[in-house]
């Protein structure tokens, strides 16, 4: 079949369109990898917005609840001071009141040592204690016989004082009557200076 235009002729000519070519595959394909791709990549950006919202947040309690432990570790070791300063503190007193027993036990001690005929006239503790001991009587006797049972008294029969040695025995004239002073060193056993 033979077609004829019966419209009149405008001057112009018309030309034919060509129908559109076809879209190479590999450019759709390149497209739609760029898009998935665009999708994957926002869908990763969120992931990993959302991840850092949670470590910023966990972040954050982490922090409050390490500054509690740190006020709390504060009143630990201020605690454990004080333990440490009472305990000091009991020490001190423990061996204060085993000092303090000391002067009453020696001077116990001496009393029942003591015989009759025997006077002391000074108890002390000598700077020099190194030499004669830790404890120092002098006093008086009438005899010598009763200075040797005072001091055999010390040395035999007492178990508080060890190391009892004569330091000095000398004859006094006093009214009508002779004296004789003597001076005793000796340690107290268990006590240190």
């Amino acid at each position: 079949m033979i077609k004829i235009n019966l419209l009149p002729y405008d001057g112009k000519s018309k030309k034919r369109k060509k129908p559109p070519a076809a879209i190479p595959i590999a450019y759709a394909a390149a497209v739609l990898v760029f898009v998935f791709s665009l999708i994957g990549a926002g869908l990763y950006f969120k992931f990993l917005s959302d991840n850092v919202i949670m470590k910023q947040r966990e972040k954050t309690e982490k922090t409050k609840a390490l500054a509690d432990l740190k006020e709390k570790t504060k009143g630990v070791t201020a605690l454990e001071a004080q333990i440490k300063t009472i305990n000091e503190n009991k020490a001190v007193i423990e061996q204060l009141r085993a000092n303090q027993s000391i002067p009453v036990r020696v001077l116990d001690e001496i009393c029942k040592r003591l015989p009759d005929r025997v006077w002391l006239t000074n108890v002390k503790l000598p700077s020099d204690s190194q030499k004669y001991g830790i404890l120092e009587l002098t006093g008086n006797v009438e005899n010598n016989f009763d200075y040797v049972s005072f001091f055999e008294n010390l040395r035999n029969n007492s178990k508080l004082f060890t190391d009892v040695t004569t330091i000095s025995s000398e004859s006094r004239a006093s009214d009508k009557r002779s004296l004789y002073e003597f001076r005793v060193g000796m340690n107290i056993a268990g006590y240190k200076r």
